[in-house]
């Protein structure tokens, strides 16, 4: 065979290797684009589940002390069954703290005392805070003299 013939098919052979590697390649990077794609959208979707699981992880009642706990500069403890329960979930689920080194306890020795000189919201108690932000009750946000933090600027 020719010289230049053979060169001529090597030629023709190299650019339909070069053509097919390049569809395969084209075809790898799009299905590798539409894993990813679909990954994106379940991350999506289980972050709005966890924001959710998070964001209603206790009722409105518990919800509110832990408001007057975090955006007032004064709310008193009133002792009773249900507000010990409540305030005992905040505490005992990490919501909130002890400003100081001092065991928090809701009993008749609390009664009357405002809460916000014994405890503060935790880190996660702030993300609740924050992703309800339009739960909170309005007689906290229509009081704003005894507002601590602003609401506007969670």
């Amino acid at each position: 065979m020719n010289t230049e013939i053979v060169v001529a098919l090597i030629g023709v052979a190299g650019s339909i290797v070069v053509a097919v590697l390049n569809q395969l390649l084209t075809a790898r990077v799009k299905v590798q684009e539409a894993k990813g794609e679909r990954q994106g959208r379940q991350l999506e979707s289980q972050q709005e589940l966890i924001n959710n699981l998070v964001k209603y992880s206790m009722s409105s009642t518990i919800f509110r002390h832990l408001c007057g706990i975090g955006l007032l500069i004064e709310y008193k403890y009133h002792h009773a069954a249900a507000d010990s329960r409540e305030m005992y979930f905040l505490r005992d689920n990490g919501f909130i703290r002890p400003k100081q080194d001092q065991f928090l306890d809701f009993n008749d020795s609390t009664n009357g005392k405002n809460l916000v000189d014994y405890a503060e919201p935790t880190e996660i108690g702030w993300i609740i805070i924050r992703l309800r932000k339009n739960e909170i009750p309005s007689n906290m946000l229509e009081d704003t003299k005894n507002q601590r933090v602003d609401p506007s600027r969670l």
